[in-house]
């Protein structure tokens, strides 16, 4: 018997090698973090998804990777990305390819621009709402010919402005004008 443990203990040995190697290749395409300890002063840029939970002064530019801003997160920085998620606070533009989320204990001072917005109960948010979609090259064709009222050389989009002073949401939407 002492043998035989002694084999499977060989064993585990073994495969305790393959485990090891997993997460490396895992957090190589996972997702980077920026713990509570870090400041960092400049611009953040990569190709991979992001967890800030410390503190960025300067921009976070991910183009197509997901942002988060965790419940320890300070940023001080325009954030753009393909999936934006804040519980932190920040001040500064936010630009998303697909979603922009807003948590409940999120603090946002700055201006959104996302074809999906959610803002969760809770949320503090001061600036302006962009929901327009960028118009395809046919819209645009399409539109100049058939439209008389609207000019060729400004785009019409919709914006809101949300804000929230003392748990009193106010909105306001303007569009373009219809006939």
């Amino acid at each position: 018997m002492w043998k035989k443990d002694e084999g499977q203990a060989g064993q585990e040995s073994i495969d305790a090698t393959p485990r090891a190697s997993a997460p490396r290749s895992t957090s190589a395409s996972g997702r980077a973090t920026i713990g509570p300890s870090i400041s960092i002063k400049g611009d953040v840029t990569g190709s991979e998804d992001l967890v800030i939970q410390g503190k960025v002064d300067g921009s976070v530019t991910l183009g197509h990777h997901a942002v988060s801003v965790g419940s320890e997160g300070r940023v001080n920085a325009n954030i753009v990305g393909r999936v934006i998620t804040i519980e932190g606070r920040v001040e500064g533009d936010l630009t998303a390819e697909e979603q922009i989320i807003l948590r409940g204990s999120a603090q946002v001072h700055g201006d959104i621009k996302a074809p999906r917005v959610v803002l969760e109960d809770g949320a503090t948010f001061r600036g302006l709402v962009d929901m327009g979609a960028t118009p395809s090259k046919s819209a645009v064709t399409g539109a100049s010919s058939t439209s008389s009222q609207s000019k060729p050389s400004e785009p019409s989009r919709s914006t809101s402005s949300v804000t929230s002073d003392a748990g009193k949401p106010a909105v306001s939407k303007s569009g373009p004008a219809s006939s």
